[in-house]
């Protein structure tokens, strides 16, 4: 774009010493924004940085540590740990069984299958699925929800995303933490705690969380217990929301409902006997419904439906 306005500027009609301010400034702005957007790029490839986050053991017998992570540049910033915590997921737990690998594809399948279901499971070789067994995933669980109210600040829990499969066992620990921030979930193996800001557009920060963070009057948790009890009590409007929308069933005596059986009846006797004696009527049905049997036919759904409608019971 730059370059074809500085050709068109600078054409044999315009000497770039003869530039009209109107085509200076364009050219000077579309610079400018190539030049910022260049030293943003840049800024971010240079920056480096460290940050803390803590590990909840999953063993009641080893303490809560504070642990530091570091990247090199700006686009490492956001994986460096869940790079990080793969390994160390890999390291201390054992390879899935072949029970468990077979569960863990099934799994990986239906999930495929309920994103696309027009894929073809049967198409995905058997390699494939070796490989997804030998990748080792992080579980990325938000516990703290950015909004712009607490400056999309965010503190997420990393657990290891095969812990069911591998039946890791319960981290009490960190369950509870969970739970006491307002979100119950059980929580396998070892769990990490890290703290980030993200907008979920274009600003992405880590912060350091420690292992004072885990204070029960820590102004994180307050506020994810505020916004917790905030959502539940949204959604327990919605639920009675929907409910009262249903509409009730209708309370009709057993008298009511014998009468309008009548009434149906007589009323279905009454047209087929228009059918037989009238033959314009009859004539003028014939080519929709053929025959008399299909006239009932329609006649007794519709008896149905009107029996449905007066009294919320089928006839």
């Amino acid at each position: 774009l730059i370059s074809y306005a500085f050709k068109t500027i600078c054409s044999p009609h315009h000497a770039p010493h003869q530039l009209s301010a109107p085509q200076t400034n364009v050219f000077v702005t579309l610079c400018f924004h190539k030049n910022t957007r260049d030293l943003k790029r840049l800024a971010k490839m240079a920056k480096k940085g460290k940050f803390s986050f803590v590990r909840v053991p999953c063993n009641v017998d080893e303490p809560i540590e504070e642990l530091e992570c570091s990247y090199n540049n700006g686009e490492e910033e956001v994986s460096c740990l869940t790079n990080k915590l793969k390994d160390h997921f890999a390291k201390n737990s054992s390879k899935l069984t072949d029970t468990q690998q077979k569960a863990f594809q099934t799994s990986i399948l239906e999930q495929a299958k309920s994103k696309n279901p027009n894929l073809d499971i049967n198409s995905i070789s058997s390699d494939l699925l070796s490989k997804l067994n030998e990748m080792q995933m992080v579980d990325v669980v938000p516990v703290q929800i950015g909004t712009k109210e607490n400056g999309f600040h965010n503190v997420s829990l990393y657990v290891d995303d095969s812990g069911s499969y591998k039946q890791l066992p319960l981290n009490l620990r960190a369950s509870q933490i969970v739970a006491q921030c307002g979100k119950s979930i059980q929580v396998l193996g070892d769990a990490f705690l890290a703290r980030a800001v993200d907008d979920g557009l274009d600003k992405y920060e880590r912060l350091n969380f420690k292992q004072s963070d885990l204070s029960s009057d820590a102004s994180w948790i307050r506020d994810c217990q505020q916004f917790y009890a905030r959502k539940q009590a949204q959604e327990k409007v919605s639920v009675q929301e929907k409910k009262s929308s249903i509409p009730k069933q209708k309370q009709v005596s057993q008298e009511a409902m014998d009468n309008w059986r009548k009434k149906l009846s007589a009323w279905i006797n009454s047209k087929l006997e228009k059918w037989d004696k009238d033959e314009k009527f009859r004539a003028e049905r014939e080519e929709k419904f053929k025959s008399r049997e299909g006239f009932q036919a329609h006649l007794e759904d519709k008896a149905d439906k009107q029996f449905t409608r007066e009294t919320g019971c089928t006839r």
